[in-house]
């Protein structure tokens, strides 16, 4: 026998147990709006064996199977979970293996600020999980999917929409500035952060968006009209 099989398979265990590929793990980071530390409000969400939404060996061999089996198109669209009641569920389970999925995130961020989900959402938030602990927000979700995927500019992106949606106006530029800064911004990126500029009249710098927006051909007319009944129209 070769003497030095041992070494080499427990040299070959190691490897591929400490894979950043097979053993990547996601850190419950950062507060809640409330002040309250995420990692306090776990639920029954994966720590370990997680998965990028942005790689292409994940998408390829994992997504399928967690987006067959939990996000659906009844999932995607709020309608209900894979088998009846309230999204949440399945929401949870998707992004807990995906922590940067960006479309159930933004599903997620959908479910808990616009007005007709708020009865229902508020519902699902208040149930309890399988091991009995609160169910993280989706300011929790969110810093773990930025903590998991540092360069992932559209994770920055939807936390800049999320904060915009729940009046949080400061930690929402930066996130749509950390957003800019790690891409070639597409359309929506400069459309969304110029309507939170608005909001904060930050007039000079939402005309700046919106021609970078409607440069890239985007569609929606509402940041142009909001821009010109501030009487800061821009061209067309």
């Amino acid at each position: 026998m070769n003497r030095y099989l041992p070494l080499l398979l427990v040299l070959i265990a190691t490897a591929l147990t400490t894979s950043p590929a097979l053993a990547r793990e996601a850190r419950w980071v950062g507060e809640t709006l409330e002040g309250r530390p995420c990692s306090d409000l776990l639920g029954a969400l994966p720590r370990s064996n997680v998965f990028d939404y942005t790689n292409p060996s994940d998408r390829a061999n994992h997504l399928p199977i967690v987006e067959a089996a939990h996000f659906t198109d009844q999932v995607r669209q709020l309608r209900a979970g894979r088998h009846g009641g309230h999204p949440l569920n399945d929401l949870e389970y998707t992004i807990g293996r995906f922590p940067n999925h960006h479309a159930a995130l933004y599903a997620m961020i959908r479910y808990a600020t616009e007005t007709r989900f708020r009865e229902e959402s508020a519902r699902a938030w208040a149930s309890a999980t399988r091991d009995e602990r609160e169910r993280p927000p989706p300011e929790c979700y969110l810093q773990r999917a930025q903590d998991f995927a540092r360069d992932d500019a559209q994770v920055r992106a939807l936390t800049g929409l999320y904060y915009h949606r729940v009046g949080r106006h400061d930690p929402a530029r930066t996130a749509y500035e950390e957003a800019l800064a790690r891409t070639n911004a597409p359309a929506e990126i400069h459309y969304n952060y110029g309507l939170l500029l608005v909001d904060m009249g930050r007039y000079a710098e939402a005309r700046e968006q919106a021609e970078l927006a409607y440069g890239l051909g985007y569609p929606l007319p509402g940041l142009r009209r909001q821009l010109a009944a501030a009487g800061h129209a821009i061209d067309d």
